[in-house]
């Protein structure tokens, strides 16, 4: 899992200290500012984060948004809190090279398959959601498929006419990741903290 925490600066912990000793219901205080961490994360991968998203990778995703494709990031972001701690994160395999940067290889083949278009998103959307298995469903529904040294290409089962060779998917060997960290304490969170206690001390 990868996730950010409010606690280990001292001078937060001294602060947060003071204030744990005047909330009624730190727990409770602890989880409101879950709650919201949570919600200023997800507003902040739905707004997208620099750097933008390279020319191939905007040519599958029907949006420009960087961390923004299937919802499965910005869904699974979540908290957990305790009486003087609250962390928020994700536990998405894929989460920590996108919030660090880094680069991908190809595990089980020789080199990586990236869609090439959106076309090829809607294929793997009907044949299969990797590579793999889209090629496979897109065999055993007729189609020729055949690899060059850069690309995936596939022929569909000609029906009237003649049926074009198309590009499915780019070959690459490997596949550089730029940080986009949307876990982090920075003004937003800081804000939400200040307002979080004057609420909670309010409170009789």
């Amino acid at each position: 899992m990868i996730k950010a925490e409010l606690k280990g600066d001292k001078e937060a912990e001294s602060f947060l200290t003071k204030v744990l000793t005047k909330v009624k219901k730190p727990e409770k205080f602890m989880e409101s500012l879950g709650r919201r961490f949570v919600s200023i994360t997800q507003k902040r991968i739905d707004e997208g984060i620099e750097p933008p998203n390279a020319p191939l990778t905007r040519a599958w995703k029907k949006n420009d948004l960087t961390l923004r494709d299937t919802g499965r990031l910005v869904a699974s972001i979540d908290y957990l809190a305790g009486r003087d701690f609250v962390a928020w994160g994700t536990n998405l395999e894929y989460a920590p090279v996108q919030q660090l940067g880094g680069e991908i290889k190809a595990k089980n083949a020789k080199k990586l398959a990236i869609p090439a278009g959106w076309h090829t998103r809607r294929l793997m959307r009907k044949y299969g959601e990797t590579p793999k298995k889209c090629i496979e469903g897109l065999k055993q529904a007729g189609w020729k498929i055949w690899f060059t040294d850069k690309a995936i290409m596939g022929q569909p089962p000609r029906k009237r006419g003649k049926a074009e060779p198309m590009v499915l998917f780019i070959r690459k060997e490997r596949v550089e990741i730029p940080a986009r960290p949307f876990l982090r304490f920075e003004e937003p969170e800081e804000k939400a903290v200040y307002a979080e206690i004057q609420r909670w001390l309010a409170l009789k």
